[in-house]
């Protein structure tokens, strides 16, 4: 299939899951980030010049949504994109986001930290249907991540999110057709 992605390198590995599965990389939109401390965009960049894949920076503008719909992409995949994506105005395109936490209890833009504070120890990451509101929209599917209160902080469980983001991708990516037909509120 032909997958648009939306987001930068925190899910990359996920990415990657998806284009070993044999899809191909189409479009991307990342964000301005720093790529000195903790966010970074290259490696999501470099995928898209690999795969001949336009590639835009920020806000998704007019021109930009002209510019995906032209890539005439299958689904759209939003990982760690910072914003909100008008999933209205590309219908009928089947637009999905994957969520750092169990959705619906884990709603929020970054809900790493409150997960920690809280002393959750099981969550899970997420991979929903998008909507016009954030973090809501029919769930895909799940995959568990167990977080120890005692062990973990922000940088172990960011770890553990990826990995379990990259597990999920990889499965998704077997049968992207079918998982989208499961949904279920």
């Amino acid at each position: 299939m032909r997958i648009a992605f939306f987001g930068y390198d925190f899910f990359v590995d996920g990415l990657k899951a998806v284009l070993a599965a044999g899809h191909e990389l189409v479009y991307v939109q990342t964000m301005d980030v720093d790529n000195q401390d903790y966010n970074y965009n290259q490696q999501v960049q470099h995928l898209a010049a690999a795969a001949g894949a336009p590639c835009f920076i920020g806000k998704l503008t007019e021109a930009h949504r002209q510019a995906l719909l032209l890539q005439r992409p299958d689904v759209l995949l939003c990982a760690a994109y910072g914003f909100k994506v008008p999933v209205a105005t590309l219908a009928p395109l089947p637009c999905v986001n994957v969520h750092p936490t169990k959705l619906p209890e884990g709603k929020g833009a970054w809900p790493l930290p409150h997960l920690i504070l809280r002393g959750v120890t099981d969550s899970a990451v997420t991979l929903h249907m998008m909507t016009e509101d954030w973090d809501s929209g029919d769930i895909i599917c799940h995959t568990p991540v167990t977080i120890d209160p005692d062990r973990d902080d922000l940088e172990s469980v960011s770890a553990k999110i990826r990995l379990a983001t990259v597990r999920l991708l990889a499965d998704w990516a077997q049968d992207i057709p079918g998982h989208l037909a499961r949904a279920q509120p």
